[in-house]
């Protein structure tokens, strides 16, 4: 059917650089690739509530279900580049 099959992205994070906070309507995975990502998890709400932060190291995944409740936003804290891969 249409629509059907994965998506992938290889991302590179500048030191500092922040994703919006969002959610995915398809499940998502996510790896480390290099540097050091964090990942930030949020409650929905007028604005979201943070809930927990996990620092990602090379070598490190996560994942989250289809629909909206899922909201994270990841970030580059570090003083070095980093390098994730997403697939949808």
């Amino acid at each position: 059917a249409a629509g059907d099959g994965y998506g992938v992205a290889a991302l590179a994070w500048r030191p500092g650089q922040t994703s919006p906070v969002h959610a995915h309507r398809p499940w998502c995975a996510c790896a480390v690739h290099q540097g050091t990502l964090t990942e930030h998890f949020f409650e929905m709400g007028e604005p979201p509530v943070l809930k927990a932060a996990v620092v990602r190291r090379p070598g490190d995944t996560s994942h989250g279900p289809a629909g909206i409740e899922a909201i994270h936003r990841l970030a580059n804290f570090s003083a070095l580049p980093a390098l994730s891969i997403h697939v949808y």
